[in-house]
């Protein structure tokens, strides 16, 4: 198990009156909701770097060059040649 350290931040009153609710709503601690939250909002961030870095190089004209290439012959390999790419 990870060690856990405690931390003190800033929260608006009445947001951490919406976190207590939303703690209780879910028979969680504070810390647990918080922590879920966070891991999400992480991990959702990492999702978008990596969608966007695969978005970027498939939009690059040599790897659309290459895939157009691959499935092609694909499509000859499998007997769709008929097919257009």
């Amino acid at each position: 198990m990870a060690t856990t350290v405690k931390v003190a931040i800033s929260i608006p009153a009445d947001e951490l009156a919406s976190i207590d609710s939303a703690a209780r709503k879910r028979k969680t601690t504070r810390s647990e909701l918080i922590r879920t939250a966070v891991a999400r909002v992480l991990a959702e961030e990492a999702e978008r770097d990596c969608r966007k870095r695969i978005d970027d190089l498939f939009s690059d004209p040599d790897v659309i060059r290459d895939q157009r290439q691959t499935a092609e012959q694909m499509a000859c390999d499998f007997g769709g040649a008929e097919e257009t790419w």
